[in-house]
């Protein structure tokens, strides 16, 4: 979600869904939320001012189905 503030400020929430496997091979899920306060600065790009990361649901060890589960929800319908 973007939010346009007076100040020419931009929010940005987004949610992430994370997967990965350990070195060990142990596939993990995890979800992180992300807050983003960007700055117009009349560059070509925004510039990132602030930003907060809270955790939803830690790195979790799951099954190679779990995984793949996680993965396919993530994803949303086709």
């Amino acid at each position: 979600m973007i939010t346009h503030g007076e100040d020419g400020g931009h929010r940005i929430t987004v949610n992430f869904t994370w997967e990965g496997i350990t070195r060990t091979g142990q596939p993990m899920t995890a979800r992180t939320r992300h807050d983003w306060t960007l700055t117009d600065t009349g560059e070509r790009y925004l510039r990132l001012k602030h930003f907060h990361v809270a955790v939803l649901d830690p790195f979790t060890p799951v099954t190679a189905e779990e995984a793949l589960a996680h993965h396919d929800a993530a994803q949303g319908p086709s």
